[in-house]
């Protein structure tokens, strides 16, 4: 499940189903950190894992949104071919 699931993610076109695919992957590398991890502290770190890549991941959905109210699209080709200035570019 989690190879099919990462395969979706680099196989995508659209940002926002990046993005879905993306965050899906969470639920399985939990499992997998929490049953299969050694020692005790096998479920503070699955814990952690998904605390700080969720923190992450809001900041890449808000970026996101932000792409889609400026230029109304979020697939990747259309957006490779729009200039952006560099103002823009470091948001």
């Amino acid at each position: 499940i989690l190879e099919s699931l990462l395969l979706t993610v680099f196989v995508v076109t659209d940002i926002v189903w990046f993005y879905v695919f993306f965050e899906t992957i969470l639920i399985p590398m939990f499992l997998l950190i929490s049953i299969w991890g050694s020692r005790r502290r096998k479920i503070h770190a699955a814990y952690l894992f998904f605390f700080y890549t969720f923190v992450g991941s809001l900041l890449m959905l808000l970026s996101i949104i932000l792409i889609l109210q400026i230029y109304g699209r979020t697939d990747f080709e259309t957006l490779s071919l729009i200039v952006r200035g560099k103002s823009l570019q470091y948001i």
